[in-house]
């Protein structure tokens, strides 16, 4: 299971995050935050879970994605992150699981 919790912008962690923090929690065997929503965040969520984790996701933002958006112009689709994955064996198997088709660009 992953949970996703948008929480206010920060530097610092938010309380409840602070394990050292009076009344926090310690998380239990087999539990996991991940702080961020963006694809290194969603891909550590998903091998966590993959792996038999409880996942709980922290975010700052209203939405998942990190840095990539499309944005839809005037003169077409603007990708405003990466455009690029190396094709790795692991990326690939994310990808397929996921239900995105990768492709290869026009040189």
């Amino acid at each position: 299971m992953i949970e996703l919790t948008q929480s206010a912008p920060s530097f610092q962690l938010p309380a409840e995050m602070n394990l050292l923090a009076a009344g926090s929690r310690k998380l239990e065997a087999g539990e996991a935050r991940v702080i961020g929503a963006g694809l290194s965040g969603l891909a550590t969520a998903w091998y966590l879970t993959e792996g038999g984790a409880s996942v709980h996701v922290i975010e700052s933002t209203g939405s998942a994605g990190g840095l990539i958006r499309t944005l839809q112009t005037a003169e077409g689709l603007v990708e405003t992150a990466a455009a690029a994955f190396i094709a790795s064996d692991r990326v690939l198997t994310l990808f397929s699981t996921v239900g995105v088709e990768a492709c290869v660009p026009n040189p």
